[in-house]
């Protein structure tokens, strides 16, 4: 997420990637989006020792953990630097701040250019449709960040309008349920199909059960109570 935000601060463009898919589909979209850069975490290692000699474009590499190569950067000694940031000048209007790649589901995947404007524009339709209250809801966040739905209601809305976010490393039933129960029952972003295995847990973990948890299911908001 620091990368993230710190991409977007410097006025370059963010491309997400899932670290579930192939290492040749992860090499055509950094090629398609012809990035000059790759963060990547040490999960990832030995994806980008697969690829790294096909993008010849790439003039920096930079790992979150243990780097794959001994001439990579660390992301953990940019932390550590400190000192004025620089100003940067770019068009919110018609300047690209993040390219989501489709799932390649016909051909390769293809890649949805979205400004500055069209990030913000978002997180606003979603502090309204949602009716979020800054500095007082919460969003629990499980799905993966690199998705169009939790890096926008996830992650750009909280930043942006002073909500608190409540990341769960992976999807486990039990886990998510006694997290919920454990930061004052989140508004939760889940998807359908793990919903059921939630409402169960919940059952046992809070005193009403899951009709006091707001969920957002897929697009639309929903309260179960």
């Amino acid at each position: 997420m620091l990368a993230w935000h710190g991409i977007v601060k410097t006025g370059a463009t963010v491309v997400p990637l899932n670290l579930l898919i192939a290492a040749d589909e992860i090499c055509y979209i950094l090629g398609d989006a012809e990035v000059s850069g790759i963060i990547y975490h040490q999960a990832m290692a030995e994806k980008v020792g697969a690829f790294r000699d096909r993008l010849n474009g790439v003039g920096l590499w930079v790992a979150i953990g243990e780097p794959q190569s001994e001439s990579d950067q660390r992301f953990s000694a940019w932390l550590e630097e400190s000192g004025n940031t620089p100003a940067v000048t770019f068009d919110p209007f018609d300047d690209v701040a993040v390219i989501l790649y489709t799932s390649r589901t016909t051909g390769n995947p293809k890649g949805a250019m979205l400004t500055h404007h069209n990030l913000v524009s978002n997180s606003f339709s979603v502090v309204e449709g949602l009716q979020l209250r800054p500095g007082e809801d919460r969003l629990l966040v499980v799905l993966p960040m690199f998705h169009s739905f939790a890096a926008t209601v996830g992650v750009l809305t909280p930043s942006l309008h002073g909500l608190t976010l409540v990341p769960v490393p992976a999807f486990d039933s039990v886990l998510v349920s006694e997290t919920i129960a454990a930061t004052g029952q989140p508004s939760f972003l889940v998807c359908p199909r793990c919903m059921a295995s939630c409402c169960a847990c919940l059952k046992n973990i809070l005193p009403t059960g899951p009709a006091s948890v707001a969920v957002s299911l897929a697009v639309l908001p929903c309260r179960l109570n």
